[in-house]
């Protein structure tokens, strides 16, 4: 069948508004509104590392991790609520390498506090700029959306 395609809860537009992506809240901090401040030094996974605590254009408070000798992003905590429950996301970024001239990491590993599971994403491939069909950014046509079937035009394929 078709996917249901449904919209944000308002926690997790709350969540979704707060996530800067792969580059992280620190890329452009100023003209996005976040404050940083230095909150002191710590070890991460044998790295040592500037504590720094973010504060977002909502008020939400992030910290991050930058490695001293690199200056690297190596991690990555935010408060999170869900199911009436409050804990911390922590994302490690790890296996950094150069492609092209950009040094991204190549391991991004997801773990929630108190789980001994986490969720890695292992990055095997990076294409700068590729081009891209703009239907791949369309509701699916006859998606369920609020228990109702719509359809969505397709975008004429351009030839």
């Amino acid at each position: 069948g078709m996917p249901e395609v449904q919209d944000y809860s308002a926690e997790e537009l709350s969540f979704a508004r707060d996530a800067f992506g792969m580059e992280g809240p620190l890329a452009n901090y100023k003209a996005n509104g976040v404050a940083v401040a230095l909150e002191g030094t710590d070890n991460v996974e044998g790295h040592s590392s500037y504590r720094m605590n973010v504060t977002l254009p909502s008020g939400a408070i992030h910290q991050v991790w930058i490695d001293a000798h690199t200056y690297l992003m190596l991690k990555y905590d935010r408060k999170v609520h869900t199911a009436g429950h409050a804990g911390t996301v922590s994302v490690y970024y790890r296996n950094y390498q150069t492609r092209e001239g950009l040094t991204l990491p190549l391991i991004i590993e997801t773990r929630n506090t108190g789980q001994t599971q986490s969720d890695k994403m292992v990055i095997d491939r990076i294409a700068l700029n590729p081009r891209l069909d703009d239907a791949q950014f369309i509701k699916p046509i006859g998606s369920k959306h609020r228990g109702a079937t719509t359809s969505v035009n397709q975008p004429a394929s351009q030839g």
